[in-house]
């Protein structure tokens, strides 16, 4: 095959790769590659993820009227004060999913 290459190499370069991506992998996770102690990412959240001060940050409102429903939410977690200051500027992002296709 002139100014290309066969199937047949690309197949055995393919593996070589592979290969070799797979013993780098198993060289690290053996700790081949450290210089010494291995360095291991600390836990820097508490064990309440989505609570601060026994109110949650996280709320699920239904209904239909969207303006109401902003205010229960927001009114839920404890107000827009305890999360943000004064001068911030904010984007609430809705989960709003639905169960109609696009044109």
């Amino acid at each position: 095959m002139p100014g290309g290459i066969s199937r047949r190499r690309f197949m055995k370069l393919l593996g070589g790769a592979a290969a070799a991506i797979g013993l780098a992998s198993l060289g690290y996770s053996l700790g081949c590659f450290s210089a010494g102690e291995r360095a291991t990412l600390g836990r820097s959240v508490s064990g309440k993820y989505f609570t601060t001060l026994e109110r949650p940050l996280v709320s699920l409102v239904k209904g239909r009227d969207v303006d109401a429903m902003v205010r229960r939410a927001i009114e839920a977690i404890g107000g827009v004060e305890a999360l943000v200051s004064p001068d911030s500027k904010v984007l609430i992002k809705s989960n709003v999913g639905f169960n109609r296709l696009r044109p």
